[in-house]
């Protein structure tokens, strides 16, 4: 017997070795040396992107290029599409919304850094500087190639996804894109997939994030809904995502065109490269401390009021039931009570309909403004053109560059 077992030992060997070599091969069928099995395309997206949220904040590079295209109208006679041109790098932080940028638009240099535009954005409100001078406040044009801070948010829209065949390479085999990658490995992995952006998935990610936004400065009176941004809701477009093989976003390539607005059509390019997520958190945002404080001051502030408004019919009702308990056999606190319980029935509609028509009274004083500062630094633009021909094209000032892209945004 115990020499037949002998004999029969090494062909049990052979069969463990071939099981494992045949369980190693179907844990990764037909995949490169560097890359897990393919996951489902959708999800991939996805959990990139949840992954780079988690992360909290990561250093961009992007080139973005706006396309302007005048309608064929009697207004618009003469005139003919034009393009804008901007370079960015900088870092974002998400969780505090805040950005904090280096831009430079045609004319300006990475190598001179006093040819582009310093900008900061904290929440809702940005600051732009050019060199050594004083910090001007400038409506927030970021939304357009960085909705809420993310460049990353084109993907709550993201459609159709499908992984690129045979797209699995490295970022030194692209050209250029090693150069743009700071911190990196010298080879980096990745992946690509392509996707359609949706316009109503992109605007109500936007509205929702909108609503978040105000309903913690206390500023969304109860039971209101906003409406989709109609430019989003027509926009239209196409992206595609690079992953390495950590699972983080490492580049990112988007065309949109957006509804034609004031007789001209808005079409936009945005390539970034994203590295060193979750680095220098910290002192990202001490950077940012003499903007942040008067941000966050007023978001403290903002929260609060919006507890004590939350909280205020609570603690009326407890003082209520407090005053019935005690004096429940008076009929003056049984007669106060029915009293109040009327005017709360009448009033709390009345409230609510007079917080709803201040807020649409707040939202458009805020769209005028920020229409008059507009049209303000177009006849400034035009002013500076017609007194100083022989001044350089005011196309090429980064501050002037800032207001178009706003202004042709809409």
């Amino acid at each position: 017997m115990k020499a037949h077992m002998k004999h029969l030992w090494p062909a049990i060997l052979a069969t463990l070795a071939l099981l494992a070599l045949l369980a190693g091969m179907l844990a990764t069928p037909g995949v490169p040396g560097g890359f897990a099995a393919s996951p489902n395309p959708t999800e991939a997206v996805r959990a990139a992107w949840r992954k780079a949220q988690a992360a909290s904040s990561y250093r961009f590079t992007a080139d973005i290029v706006q396309s302007i295209h005048p309608l064929p109208t009697i207004k618009n006679v003469g005139q003919t599409s034009r393009q804008e041109k901007l370079h960015l790098e900088g870092w974002t932080d998400l969780p505090s919304r805040t950005m904090h940028l280096q831009l430079w638009s045609q004319g300006g240099s990475v190598l001179n850094a006093a040819s582009g535009v310093e900008v900061r954005v904290a929440g809702d409100r940005a600051y732009a500087r050019q060199g050594a001078q004083p910090w001007q406040e400038i409506d927030d044009f970021t939304g357009l190639f960085a909705p809420g801070g993310d460049f990353m948010a084109f993907l709550a829209g993201a459609r159709d996804i499908t992984e690129i065949c045979d797209s699995r390479s490295s970022i030194a085999d692209s050209a250029g894109g090693q150069s743009k990658i700071e911190n990196r490995k010298s080879s980096i992995p990745y992946t690509r997939y392509t996707y359609r952006v949706d316009g109503p998935g992109f605007a109500a990610y936007m509205r929702d994030q909108l609503q978040k936004t105000l309903a913690e400065k206390g500023e969304l009176p109860y039971d209101v809904t906003l409406d989709l941004p109609r430019p989003y809701v027509q926009m239209t477009g196409n992206g595609e995502l690079w992953i390495s093989s950590d699972g983080l976003p490492l580049r990112q390539i988007v065309q949109v065109a957006f509804p034609e607005v004031d007789d001209q059509r808005v079409e936009a390019e945005i390539k970034v490269y994203f590295s060193d997520f979750g680095s220098q958190q910290a002192g990202f945002r001490i950077s940012n401390s003499e903007f942040l404080g008067g941000a966050q001051i007023e978001n403290l502030k903002a929260k609060i009021g919006n507890l004590a408004g939350r909280w205020s019919p609570a603690a009326g009702m407890l003082a209520l039931a407090v005053v019935v308990v005690i004096g429940r056999r008076s009929r003056r606190v049984y007669a106060a009570v029915a009293i109040a319980v009327i005017v709360s029935m009448l009033g709390s509609p009345l409230l609510q309909s007079a917080q709803a028509a201040s807020f649409v009274r707040r939202q458009t004083a805020r769209a005028e403004a920020q229409k008059q500062r507009q049209q303000e630094n177009e006849m400034q633009r035009k002013l500076r053109h017609l007194q100083a021909p022989q001044e350089p094209d005011p196309a090429h000032d980064p501050l002037v560059a800032l207001s178009k892209v706003r202004s042709d945004d809409g």
